[in-house]
């Protein structure tokens, strides 16, 4: 006697995942001196005030220094050195959101670690070209961008939606590099 079979497909799970990826609709990834840190005052270490801000000096080196100042760019180096790394750790927030396990959470999770990488590279003085040995020997360390360790504790990671421009260097997954205010 055969026996027969029914199933019911009510997507339920389709409905649950299709929900959980319109929450991120519109979000990318941010990492970079942004936001109230970017507006900070740098410290100047070797005395006198002020000048710029944090989010003007982390602009200069990544993009625009001024004449005189080589380009030390801190985190688009940090992309494409780690581009596998960062690709499967991409891959593995993707998952976290298809499976329910993380949405924002997720992307976050994956921007704090790019942050992690980006801040040990100006730690541990991989950040090039080198400095000048009268530069070294005047700030009393030979690491490109770390003096006052202001500028590595500046950045972070964010998630933006469109049409909110960031403030500062930034680079982002999708887009690159963003300037402009929130």
């Amino acid at each position: 006697m055969p026996v027969k079979v029914y199933t019911k497909d009510n997507d339920k799970a389709w409905r649950e995942l299709r929900e959980r990826v319109r929450g991120l609709n519109g979000r990318y990834l941010s990492v970079g001196v942004q936001g109230e840190r970017a507006q900070e005052p740098h410290p100047e270490a070797r005395g006198g005030p002020p000048r710029i801000t944090l989010g003007e000096l982390a602009a200069a080196h990544e993009l625009f220094p001024p004449p005189g100042v080589p380009r030390r760019p801190f985190i688009g180096p940090v992309f494409d050195a780690e581009r596998t790394a960062l690709k499967n750790g991409f891959t593995a927030a993707g998952r976290a959101v298809v499976f329910g396990e993380m949405t924002k959470r997720a992307l976050q999770a994956f921007g704090d670690s790019v942050v992690e990488k980006v801040k040990q590279r100006i730690l541990a003085g991989q950040v090039t070209p080198a400095l000048a040995a009268s530069t070294a020997a005047a700030k009393g360390d030979d690491r490109p961008l770390y003096e006052t360790g202001a500028l590595a504790e500046a950045i972070t990671a964010e998630i933006g939606s469109k049409g909110n421009l960031r403030t500062a260097a930034s680079a982002t997954m999708r887009d690159g590099p963003q300037y402009g205010e929130d």
